[in-house]
């Protein structure tokens, strides 16, 4: 497995930078748990299966379901309301290689597998319930499921997309190659489709829907496909819908849609329906003259390949595993080093700063709790963070104080590093002198917010 056991202490204090190691560096996703899930294609076990997966919460609210299926055998997976995994009757259960009796909401990462006879059994959806409801608030990753055997679906979770690979199966060849307008054509015959480098352009006869679409042949009904598209808006002033499709006038059932897609790229997994797939763009409210253009680069056949669904701004952070076990999130801290000089810091209670030579000396002006400040983002309520201040000299009476979510902590020379948990989301750090006289001064470096994931 991807996470190595370890204990970790709930608060450490002036811990070497050389502690914080990375060994390896990965995407998680933190799943918000108000509308988004994921679903993949439905999977449906034969016989003996084991499902393994980590997870990571401290959501201890009410149910929330790891997987679960819409089909009318359901295999789900739901934390409870003691805080451990239930699923279907006749499964065994383990966590961390040890009995399914503990509470695992406790914010570190745990191993869960399921074992026992599976047949019939189906999953399609992530993070929820069926019914679209007690959604799961946390990290799910490293999901794996066999079935009698053999590797059925691996998915790291890991992708930083929205897009959901499934490892164990290989990505197919690809399907189609540009060959300037061959096999595009109109899809409501109201518009010229001409070549701009390696884009089709659709410009508009006149203000009728208008567009341009691919035929693709030779495809397997039920299997999926990963489509990798770049659009671009041009001189078109109406609404441009991207469209996959089983009618060559992207008008059929059960098409995939995207309204106004953004500028660039566009990755989507399409449900295959027909032997015979259409893929392109229909356009409506715009002028007549007025043109876009579509770019296919890649078309595979993705078989297992998931989705989310009504992701969130923030949902992927980049993480990166210590010596110590545990993983560390990005920096957000935005001008920590200083390298920007005094950028996004702000002083107050009769104290001044400058950066020297990169580091920053704040100075008491006057008499007071000199303070200076920065916004932290984003923080999040309920998970655990390390806050790190390099004090490289300080001439008070008083060691400085560190803040971050109106806790304290006293600096001592050199690099300070604390694990602040169950967090609320005040954004704001600070170091601030203790009723220090004029002239005394503090020089700081280094200062860090880092997100942290523990390990059980």
């Amino acid at each position: 497995m991807l996470f190595n056991n370890a204990v970790i202490p709930a608060v450490r204090s002036a811990l070497s930078e050389a502690i914080h190691t990375a060994l390896s560096s990965r995407y998680l996703r933190r799943n918000e748990g108000t509308t988004d899930y994921a679903t993949i294609p439905e999977v449906t076990l034969s016989g003996q299966g084991v499902v393994e997966f980590d997870v990571l919460t401290s959501f201890t609210t009410s149910t929330q379901y790891v997987f679960d299926s819409s089909e009318s055998v359901r295999f789900f997976c739901l934390i409870g309301g003691a805080g451990t995994i239930s699923t279907v009757a006749g499964l065994s259960v383990t966590i961390d290689g040890g009995p399914n009796n503990f509470d695992i909401r406790d914010g570190s990462f745990h191993t869960v597998r399921i074992t026992g006879n599976m047949s019939g059994l189906s999953i399609n959806s992530l993070y929820q319930r069926f019914s679209n409801s007690e959604r799961f608030q946390g990290i799910l990753a490293n999901l794996k499921i066999w079935d009698n055997g053999t590797l059925i679906r691996d998915y790291p979770l890991d992708d930083n997309s929205d897009i959901l690979r499934n490892r164990a199966a290989v990505l197919g060849g690809e399907l189609y190659t540009f060959d300037g307008l061959t096999d595009w054509s109109e899809p409501r015959s109201s518009s010229t489709l001409s070549l701009n480098g390696g884009f089709i352009r659709s410009t508009a006869d006149g203000v009728g829907t208008q567009g341009s679409v691919l035929e693709v042949s030779g495809l397997i009904v039920g299997s999926r496909l990963l489509v990798n598209i770049d659009i671009d808006r041009g001189t078109n002033a109406g609404q441009i819908r991207l469209r996959f499709d089983s009618s060559s006038s992207l008008a059929g059932g059960g098409f995939a849609n995207f309204t106004n897609p953004t500028d660039g790229n566009t990755i989507a997994v399409i449900n295959v329906t027909a032997t015979t797939m259409y893929f392109g763009t229909i356009s409506t409210g715009h002028a007549a003259g007025q043109y876009h253009d579509i770019k296919i680069n890649s078309i595979h056949q993705a078989d297992g390949y998931g989705t989310v669904i009504n992701p969130n701004a923030g949902d992927w952070g980049l993480f990166q595993q210590q010596v110590t076990g545990e993983w560390l999130g990005q920096e957000l801290v935005a001008n920590g080093g200083f390298d920007d000089g005094l950028n996004g810091w702000t002083f107050g209670n009769g104290a001044s700063g400058s950066v020297i030579s990169g580091q920053m000396h704040m100075t008491q002006d006057t008499t007071g709790n000199g303070q200076m400040n920065t916004v932290v983002s984003p923080l999040r309520g309920g998970l655990s963070y390390y806050y790190s201040v390099n004090l490289i000299s300080n001439n008070g009476v008083r060691p400085p104080a560190a803040i971050l979510n109106n806790t304290f902590f006293d600096l001592v020379e050199g690099v300070n590093t604390f694990e602040i948990n169950s967090i609320t989301a005040t954004g704001v750090t600070a170091v601030r002198h203790s009723n220090e006289a004029a002239g005394v001064a503090s020089v700081i470096d280094s200062v860090s917010v880092k997100e942290v994931l523990n390990i059980a």
